[in-house]
C-alpha cells in the first residue's frame, strides 16, 4: 500500500464534524473555520509532528551527526536524543526540505537505514522519500487517537469499503484510500451423502466414517494392497490418498519390514550365541592359565625344599668330617705318650 499526503487524506473526507472532530482531538482551533481551511490546517499539522516523531525514531548517533553543524554557543553538542531531536526540529520546522536537500547523502542514507526504508534508484529522491514517511507517521498518530466506530465513519466518508473493525486496517485503509475486502471463510465441513455413496474416486473421507465400518475399510485396503493396520481414520487417509494418486503405505512393504526384522533378530541371536561361546572359551583359558600358574608355583616350592633339603645334608657331612678330623687330632697326643 502507497500512502497519500496529509492533504490529499484530509481532502478525501467529505464529513466536515468529522474534521473538526480530528482538529478539537489535537488542540485545533476549529470554530468558524472553512472545509478548505480544517483540510490546510489538519495536514501541516500531521506533517510537523511526523518529522518531530521521526527524529525521535532516529538513533543518537545519527541524530549527533545532524546535530554538529547547527548553533550551540560554547555549549558542546548533547548526546541525549530528545534534546538533540528538538533542537533539529527547531532547526528545519520552517524548511524541512531545504534542511533534508542540505545533508550529504550518505546522512540521508543512514537516516533511511534507521527508519528501515527502501532506498531509491536515484539519490536526488532521498529527500521525498524521508518527508513522505514523516508524513505517514504523522497522520497515523493523528488517526489513532480515534476508536474503530470513529475511523469506519472516517472511512467511509472517504468512500471506502472497509470489512473490518480492527484499528490497524482502518487506519491503513484511510492513509491509503484503498479498500479492504475481508477473506471469506471457507467451509471446511464436508457435507455427508444421505445415502451409502460407491467406495471410488469420488468419496470423500467424511463419507468413509460415516457411512463405512472400519472392517469394511480394512477389507478394501487389503484387496488393493494398502496397509491395513491402524484406526479408522487413519484407513479413512489413505483410501483417500490412494484414490487422489498420492503415495500410501504397501501391506508388501510391511512384510519386507517384518522379515528384515526376523533376519535382524536372526543375526542378533547367532552373535549372542558367539559370544557366549567367546566368553566360555575365555574362562576355560583362565581356568587353564589360573591351573598353570598353581602348578607352577607348587614345583618352585617343591625345588625350593629339596635345595634346602640338600644344602641341610651337606651341612650335615661336612660337620661330621670336621669331627673326625677334631677326634684324630686328639688321639695324636695319646699315641705318642704310649710309645714312650
Amino acid at each position: 500500500m502507497t500512502n497519500k499526503s496529509p492533504k490529499e487524506i484530509f481532502q478525501a473526507c467529505k464529513n466536515t464534524d468529522l474534521l473538526v472532530l480530528l482538529a478539537i482531538s489535537r488542540g485545533i482551533e476549529a470554530a468558524d473555520k472553512s472545509r478548505k481551511a480544517l483540510v490546510s490546517e489538519l495536514a501541516n499539522h500531521a506533517s510537523s509532528n511526523g518529522l518531530h516523531i521521526l527524529l525521535k525514531t532516529l538513533k543518537a548517533k545519527t541524530l549527533k551527526s545532524l546535530a554538529e553543524n547547527l548553533d550551540w554557543g560554547e555549549k558542546k553538542v548533547p548526546s541525549t536524543k530528545g534534546v538533540l531531536a528538538k533542537k533539529i526540529y527547531e532547526e528545519m520546522q520552517e524548511k524541512p526540505r531545504k534542511f533534508f536537500e542540505d545533508r550529504t547523502n550518505l546522512e540521508l542514507k543512514t537516516i533511511m537505514e534507521d527508519l528501515d526504508l527502501e532506498l531509491p534508484d536515484k539519490k536526488s529522491e532521498y529527500p521525498d522519500v524521508i518527508l513522505a514517511e514523516a508524513d505517514s507517521m504523522g497522520v497515523e498518530n493523528l488517526l489513532s487517537s480515534q476508536n474503530a466506530e470513529k475511523l469506519k465513519e472516517i472511512a467511509k466518508s472517504c468512500g471506502l469499503n472497509v470489512e473490518s473493525g480492527s484499528v490497524d486496517i482502518l487506519i491503513d485503509c484511510i492513509m491509503s484510500q484503498e479498500d479492504f475486502i475481508a477473506p471469506k471463510k471457507k467451509d471446511d465441513k464436508e457435507k455427508i451423502s444421505k445415502k451409502k455413496p460407491n467406495l471410488d474416486k469420488n468419496i470423500t473421507k467424511t463419507d468413509l466414517m460415516a457411512h463405512y465400518y472400519r472392517e469394511e475399510l480394512v477389507k478394501f485396503c487389503q484387496g488393493k494392497d494398502i496397509l491395513s493396520t491402524g484406526s479408522k481414520k487413519e484407513l479413512a487417509d489413505r483410501i483417500v490418498a490412494f484414490f487422489a494418486g498420492k503415495d500410501v503405505p504397501k501391506k508388501s512393504e510391511k512384510k519386507r519390514g517384518r522379515q528384515k526384522k526376523e533376519t535382524k533378530g536372526s543375526e542378533d541371536e547367532e552373535a549372542s550365541s558367539k559370544s557366549e561361546k567367546e566368553k566360555e572359551k575365555e574362562k576355560e583359558k583362565e581356568k587353564k592359565s589360573k591351573k598353570d600358574e598353581e602348578k607352577s608355583k607348587k614345583d618352585d616350592e617343591k625345588l625350593k625344599k629339596d635345595e634346602e633339603k640338600e644344602s641341610k645334608g651337606k651341612d650335615k657331612k661336612k660337620n661330621k668330617t670336621e669331627e673326625k678330623s677334631e677326634e684324630k687330632s686328639d688321639d695324636l697326643p695319646k699315641k705318642k705318650a704310649k710309645n714312650k
